[in-house]
């Protein structure tokens, strides 16, 4: 019997060279792969799925037509990838709506 070794990693497990961000910052935008592009713009993944990998997924659920339309809304919702990050801000945004009217 074969020991399984952990095979995902997190971003910060990853050398600083292979970070997106850290990429961004020395060589430029145009030596990022669209997935690394994505992670940027997400910011964080999920439990059990760091966000290159996260970013993949997207970029093969959505065609590349589809995606330049696409709003950030509509990428975390219609897979389920919104996150209790995401979930947290839009009822904090509800609340403050509420409260301003109610305090009119």
């Amino acid at each position: 019997m074969t020991m399984q070794t952990k095979t995902k990693k997190t971003i910060k497990e990853l050398p600083k060279v292979e970070r997106p961000r850290e990429k961004l910052m020395q060589y430029g935008p145009e030596k990022l792969s669209n997935s690394e592009l994505l992670a940027i713009i997400l910011r964080s993944g999920r439990k059990g799925e760091n966000v290159i990998e996260l970013a993949n997924k997207i970029l093969k659920r959505f065609s590349k037509d589809e995606l330049p339309n696409l709003t950030f809304n509509d990428i975390v919702v219609k897979d389920g990838f919104l996150s209790f990050k995401e979930k947290n801000y839009a009822y904090n945004q509800k609340l403050h709506k509420t409260i301003s009217t109610v305090a009119r």
